[in-house]
């Protein structure tokens, strides 16, 4: 939601800069889908479904802003910044062999 009303609330003035840029940080997580009946996940929740719908839903701002700022010089994008070591990830979603191997993987990254 934030994404969403950040950037209406700015739309005036990016659509008078002379290159206006929206960038939405989103993820890989977006690969996903969304049960409109059950938005709010009020069955079968889990975290990682509800982040990987938020990301989704992320993406979907950004196409639909992009589509309406067409011609207004104001460009509209995503940006996976990637595997990041945060809490999150080792205690939510990571596999057992990526929490064994994060250091030497981040070691190389």
């Amino acid at each position: 939601m934030a994404p969403f009303l950040l950037t209406h609330a700015l739309l005036p003035n990016l659509k008078k800069s002379p290159k206006g840029r929206v960038i939405i940080v989103s993820s890989i997580s977006q690969s996903s889908s969304l049960d409109f009946d059950n938005l709010q996940q009020q069955k079968g929740y889990s975290a990682h479904n509800a982040y990987s719908i938020s990301k989704l839903a992320d993406a979907m701002i950004a196409y639909e802003l992009a589509d309406k700022l067409q011609g207004t010089g104001v460009t509209v994008n995503t940006l996976d910044p990637g595997t990041v070591n945060t809490k999150m990830l080792l205690e939510g979603y990571a596999t057992d062999l990526l929490r064994c191997t994060w250091t030497e993987i981040n070691g190389l990254l």
